[in-house]
């Protein structure tokens, strides 16, 4: 069994995880969309978060809004986690080619 960062944090397997986002969220994984930013729709590719590897910013900023949102029964609010194919922008401003986004501004390609 391959091992990643976020199934040691949380102790649970890759199936798991996935098992528990909603389907439109799978189905989009390592598809490319238009994301409304600042007014203009701007290029990305959805992940899912097991295409990254390691505790880089982004992989850590995603398993903590996993972990809330699977607490509190809102993973249908779970904002998807994006490659840009621009710069990019996140709250930690330590990553600039990946960002999470709520599903609202999401628009499939």
């Amino acid at each position: 069994v391959e091992r990643h960062y976020i199934t040691d944090k949380l102790g649970v397997t890759r199936e798991d995880i996935i098992s528990t986002l909603p389907e439109e969220m799978i189905a989009m994984f390592s598809g490319c969309c238009w994301v409304v930013w600042k007014g203009l729709h701007r290029p990305a590719l959805c992940l899912s978060p097991f295409e990254l590897t390691g505790s880089s910013g982004i992989v850590e900023e995603w398993r903590k809004a996993y972990s809330s949102h699977r607490k509190d029964s809102m993973l249908s609010q779970l904002p998807h986690l994006l490659y840009w194919y621009e710069e990019g922008w996140s709250k930690t401003k330590d990553f600039k080619a990946f960002s999470l986004v709520r599903k609202d501004k999401i628009v499939p390609y």
